[in-house]
């Protein structure tokens, strides 16, 4: 995982700054404001790093609940902690790790 991380850091550092800036400028209603910057990402994350593609079908479940969680918890993201362990094993799990 630290290794997609670090591709999407290096290919799209203008767009997760700006989508890192939402957040931290928006806490509490993040979800809805920082939409666009978040699709800008996804894309340009997407574009360079196919890994992401495969991630996103072999942890699609992962994925959806961790998502789910953190738009009902916008102002508490910390609660979605086992949401994004799993998700976080289940990525390792994809590459080995």
């Amino acid at each position: 995982m630290d290794d997609i991380l670090d591709l999407v850091s290096e290919h799209c550092a203008n767009e997760l700054n700006a989508y890192s800036d939402c957040v931290g400028q928006n806490p509490s209603d993040w979800g809805s404001k920082c939409k666009e910057l978040e699709t800008k990402l996804t894309v340009c994350s997407e574009k360079f790093v196919k890994d992401l593609q495969t991630v996103k079908t072999k942890c699609s479940t992962a994925i959806l609940d961790y998502e789910g969680c953190i738009f009902m918890n916008q102002s508490n993201p910390e609660s979605c902690i086992d949401q994004l362990k799993k998700l976080y094993d289940c990525t390792n799990s994809v590459f080995g790790d």
